[in-house]
């Protein structure tokens, strides 16, 4: 009759062999996992995961500056870029949809102290969402140029292209298009441009701020299929503990 050893119990396939695995083959269940996971959280390598997540959450949050060009620190190296791009696709989706609003590109009627009526766009209203679109399409092109994952990059060149097919299109509105592929938007310029040529190229489904949508789309997905691939969490909520991978593009 052979005796039944803790080590000889850990090498065979039974429950408590799982539970506590060895040094070398130990599963995400076992105590060697376990007390790798409690001495992540105790050394405090676990709290700066999570704040380091959040203070990029939370940035990609606040409002932009009132600056047509992005004002941004955020650190674009290939892994962290990855992150920052999928917070700055959400923020560009965003944008597209209040420039697509129901009632921004009506005309007002306004009467002034003589009693006579006019009917106009209310420019300043399309001026500010025009501003936001820009500001976050600049990011969206530096966050995703940067990005080490290749969709997000295909994406990104698929985006700026579709800008530099609509290049004169939106330089007739006071849009240039730079040499790195980022917007500039000229206030006066535009104001004083016809609004309905800013409705078709922003205010409408299937031109060119719907289709620059899509692409932001496709960013958002492999970006967070990337950063999915190094989480604490599956997306069926089961525990994969990577410090790895996943302290490399959060940290």
């Amino acid at each position: 009759m052979s005796s039944l050893t803790v080590s000889s119990m850990a090498a065979s396939g039974n429950g408590i062999g799982t539970l506590l695995g060895s040094t070398s083959t130990s599963g995400s269940n076992s105590i060697y996992s376990l007390l790798g996971d409690y001495n992540t959280i105790k050394s405090g390598s676990y709290g700066k995961l999570m704040s380091a997540y959040f203070s990029k959450i939370e940035s990609s949050d606040t409002k932009k500056s009132s600056d047509s060009t992005s004002k941004k620190t955020t650190d674009l190296t290939p892994e962290n870029a990855t992150l920052t791009a999928m917070n700055d696709a959400r923020s560009l989706s965003d944008s597209v949809d209040a420039l697509q609003k129901k009632g921004l590109f009506d005309k007002k009627t306004t009467t002034d102290a003589d009693g006579n009526e006019t009917t106009s766009y209310d420019t300043d209203a399309i001026y500010s969402a025009v501003k936001d679109f820009v500001n976050d399409y600049n990011d969206m092109v530096s966050s995703g140029s940067n990005s080490s994952t290749s969709g997000v990059k295909t994406n990104t060149a698929s985006m700026t292209g579709r800008t530099q097919a609509n290049k004169s299109s939106l330089s007739a509105i006071g849009i240039s298009v730079k040499s790195d592929g980022s917007l500039s938007l000229d206030e006066d310029a535009f104001k004083k441009s016809d609004m309905s040529k800013v409705q078709t190229l922003f205010g409408k489904t299937g031109g060119y701020a719907s289709m620059v949508k899509v692409d932001a789309q496709a960013i958002d997905y492999y970006a967070q299929s990337a950063i999915s691939s190094g989480s604490l969490y599956s997306s069926s909520g089961s525990y994969t503990f990577n410090p790895a991978s996943t302290f490399s593009v959060l940290s």
